[in-house]
């Protein structure tokens, strides 16, 4: 994840909040307000939904049954942005307070992955870690973009393969004329 990508998935689920409140709002004024706000829920959940799955939230409520019927219903899974149109669809009604204070916290978490990934942007002792990486990584995401399942990237043969990249380019760097020493490396970073 980047910065732009947890500026948009902040975005998404302060948009989706904001329209929770305009939804409740207009369930109590009646049916025909409330259905003309249901389609833009749906495609507003849809959004934050795929918000939450980047930044690794896990938007799923678990409804268990009345005690008495423990051996006979199911435990049922249900997205908390599925809640926001129906709270009724578990075993119980699911408290609005507790869909908020769901939402406040995936936009606070939002929020402090933003913060954090806007550090790492701008500070120069990052970029001496990230750009050698991204070049490591240009060979496997092109191999991803023919057909190659992500999961290969992650093995272990994949990180042999970056660290021998990584030597055989500091290699050739020194034995083809650069000439780095560590007085260089604190006046690039000041």
């Amino acid at each position: 994840m980047n910065y732009l990508q947890a500026r948009w998935a902040e975005g998404r689920l302060r948009q989706f909040k904001a329209l929770v409140h305009e939804y409740w709002g207009a369930q109590k004024a009646g049916p025909q307000e409330a259905s003309a706000l249901r389609e833009r829920m749906a495609v507003a959940a849809s959004e934050a939904r795929i918000a939450a799955a980047l930044l690794e939230i896990d938007s799923t409520f678990t409804s268990f049954p009345a005690p008495m019927f423990a051996g006979s219903a199911p435990v049922l899974p249900i997205s908390a942005f599925d809640l926001a149109m129906d709270r009724g669809l578990g075993h119980g009604v699911i408290s609005r307070e507790l869909l908020l204070n769901f939402l406040d916290d995936a936009i606070t978490r939002a929020r402090w992955r933003k913060k954090l990934l806007l550090i790492r942007l701008v500070s120069p002792w990052y970029w001496v870690i990230d750009a050698p990486a991204l070049v490591l990584r240009v060979p496997f995401l092109v191999l991803r973009g023919a057909g190659l399942p992500a999961s290969v990237e992650e093995s272990v043969w994949a990180h042999i393969i970056k660290v021998a990249m990584l030597l055989l380019g500091a290699w050739a760097a020194m034995r083809f004329g650069l000439k780095v020493s560590a007085s260089d490396i604190v006046g690039l970073v000041k």
